[in-house]
This record gives structure tokens, sequence and C-alpha cells, in this order.
């Protein structure tokens, strides 16, 4: 009866990078809060409001009217959360020089992406080979065998939109091999032992293991990964203005002076914070490293304290910033929670409107690099995600057998 089931819900039509999955599992993972036509028809400027209207504005008119406030300064804060349903959950960065998703094991001897050409080569009768392309140098998601080396290269970009688009893995359970069960793993020991252009010939790569059980167990870590590598290319939210987000610094040396190192600016920064975390509860993604490396957290929560200084024409800010942090074990459950303050100035013209931001003390070194917004799950692309993991397939093993 299983079977039956299996083959009913399951099209057996293989593809170059994956499989055809059921119409259901192909809505799994989107952000139905966001409305494209709406945020990207947003003209964002530099003169926009940045305190929304349910903030009072320690002035006596509208930000955008004129007059500053009638006392010398004044102060007030504010606090906004994502609602509890859609708070990030956290998981490991699946670093890149160990390839942990091709070879770290957590049960029955196979790693997340073993297990993964195991279902799918007894569910459809082909290798999709996802082990052997994660191994394989030239995808660049082994940095093992490479000269140099980027420690801190991983997935955690796939993890942030995951722990946002996807419900969280809080259980392991097991995946039906239906009449063929047959288990895979690859021949190499290790990420080292990986040659160039190993996914072209991966048929010879993989090895039987002995198998007496028509199923397979998915761990929380393995779903975990999966779902990681699976948003490692996903849609995002667009603005008119590019500059709003920021732009990666992508230099080994800082110079604080530099306009490429101070954005993301302070005033773009809290308006993301006001228009989505605060006005629609929806999670953004922050790159914290301001520097060369990318270490990508998503933000749900912020505490804003702000002084307006009325002689000067701005706005003294202190933001405390909540963020998902990488888990402690891949088996982790739940949200480990990391804080961050920022202080900056957003400076008015004559008129009361913020025009410019800047970061002040030690947030003038060290604050977010960019931030984005991930909408929505999106084919691979180049080598970002693994070309041979389908994302409809593994949304479709969770849903499932996963959540039941």
């Amino acid at each position: 009866m299983q079977m039956l089931k299996i083959q009913s819900l399951l099209l057996v039509v293989l593809l170059a990078a994956g499989l055809s999955q059921p119409a259901a599992a192909q809505r799994f993972g989107d952000d139905e809060r966001f409305d494209d036509e709406f945020y990207g028809e947003l003209a964002t400027r530099s003169d926009d409001r940045i305190y929304s209207s349910s903030t009072a504005a320690p002035s006596s008119r509208d930000s955008r009217g004129g007059s500053g406030p009638s006392a010398p300064s004044q102060s007030f804060e504010q606090t906004a959360s994502v609602p509890q349903t859609y708070k990030p959950w956290s998981g490991t960065w699946w670093p890149r020089p160990v390839a942990e998703l091709a070879f770290k094991k957590f049960n029955e001897g196979l790693s997340p992406l073993e297990k993964y050409d195991s279902i799918v080569l007894s569910l459809y009768g082909k290798l999709a080979g996802a082990a052997a392309w994660e191994a394989d140098p030239v995808h660049r998601h082994n940095y093992a065998p490479a000269e140099t080396k980027l420690d801190w290269s991983g997935h955690c970009n796939g993890l942030a939109a995951a722990s946002i688009l996807a419900p969280e893995p809080t259980k392991s359970f097991q995946v039906p091999l239906g009449r063929n069960p047959r288990k895979v793993r690859l021949k190499l020991k290790n990420p080292k032992s990986a040659k160039a252009y190993l996914y072209s010939d991966r048929d010879s790569d993989y090895e039987a293991v002995k198998n007496d059980r028509k199923n397979i167990t998915l761990t929380v870590a393995d779903m975990k990964g999966l779902l990681s590598e699976t948003y490692m290319t996903c849609k995002t939210q667009k603005f008119e203005n590019r500059d709003i987000t920021g732009r990666r610094y992508n230099r080994e040396e800082i110079d604080p002076n530099d306009e490429a190192f101070r954005d993301i600016h302070p005033h773009y920064f809290h308006w993301i914070l006001q228009e989505f975390v605060k006005k629609n509860g929806m999670v953004i993604v922050a790159e914290i490293d301001p520097h060369f490396p990318v270490n990508n957290h998503p933000l749900f929560k912020y505490e804003t304290k702000v002084t307006h200084d009325s002689r000067n024409r701005r706005y003294r800010v202190s933001t405390k910033c909540y963020f998902s942090d990488y888990a402690s074990t891949h088996q982790f459950v739940g949200t480990n929670v990391m804080t961050r303050t920022y202080t900056y100035d957003l400076h008015q013209d004559s008129s009361g409107r913020v025009t410019r931001g800047s970061w002040t003390g030690r947030s003038a070194y060290n604050h977010p690099d960019f931030v984005w917004i991930p909408t929505s799950d999106a084919p691979h692309y180049k080598t970002y995600e693994n070309a041979a993991v389908n994302g409809d397939f593994v949304r479709w093993l969770f849903m499932e057998y996963g959540r039941n």
C-alpha cells in the first residue's frame, strides 16, 4: 500500500538536475506575506520617512513637514519583533573546506547527500550524484584540495534563507525506499581525496552499502543540511534603489573612510528595520562581517533608543539587534540567539528630512556589510547550489514524512 502511495504521488520523470515533484511541493517555502508587486515598485529614497507613523515622533510636526522639536533634545525607544511563528531556527553553516554535506555521517554510516542519493536511486532507479557533485572541487563546495582555502566559506546564506522560509525539522523520520531499496556512499574517505570532475564519472565513485532495511532515516541534521543546500540560491526582495541594501566589501584591508566600507548606510539599515521587521513582521538577513569574509545571520528583533539633537539636526541612535546564531551542534533544535548593538547618527536637512546616516563609535569599524531578504526558493545557479539536488523533492520528503 505504501509503495502505491509513493508511485501515485511521485512522477517517475528524471531531469538532468533532479526530479519532478508534486505541485504542492512547489509552493512550499514561499513567504506569502511578501507582495512582490508592491515592494518591487517601492521607490525608496534617502529622504523617505525614517520612523513609522506608529512611533511618536519627537518633533512638533511631521518629519516631512519641516520644523524641529520644541525642546533641545528628546528621547524615545522602540522595540519590534517578528511573530513567534516566523522566528528563524538555528543550524550549522556546513563549512566548505570539509564538505560536511558529502562526508559528515550522522547515522546509518551515510552523509546527508549520500542519503539523498540512496533515496533517489531506490525510488527512481538512477544515481543523482549529489554527494559526488558536492565533493567535486570544481563546484567549489569542497575547498579541501584547493591551494587557496577560504576557511570561513560555507552554506551560511542557504541556512539563513532556509531558516526563514522553511519550517524547522525537529525530529528524525523515516523515508520508505519502495520495492528496490538501495543504499550507496562515496568510495572517498575524506574531502582531500576528491579529484576534479568527480561528478562527471560519478557511477564509478560510489559503492553499495549492505542494506537490510526498506527505509532510511533522515535526522534533524540531515534535513537541515538538505534544506540549507536547497536554498543556496533563492529569490530576494528587490528595490529600485540598489544602494538601499548595501554591497559586499570585497577587500582584505579595510579603510573606514572608504565609501564602500561605510555601507550599508545607517539610514537605509534603519529604514529596512522599520519597514520589514516592525511594520510587516518579516525577518531580514544581515551580513554582519564588514570585512572580506561573508557571515549571514537572520535578524528577527531589534530594540532602538533614539535621542534627537535639534541644534545639530540629527538623531543619535543605538539599536540592539537580535539574530539567530549558528547552532552549537548539528542536531540542535530551536533558535540560538545572538545580539549586537549598533550606534549611528541620522542627519536631517533644514526641512527636517533624514538625508543620510553615519556609523558612530565602534560601529564605524564593525557594522553590517549588507542586508538581503529571501522571499522564495529559486533554481540552482552556476555553482552556488548543488545542481544534483532537487529542492522540490527535498521539501516533499519533509512534508510527506517529516511533519506527521
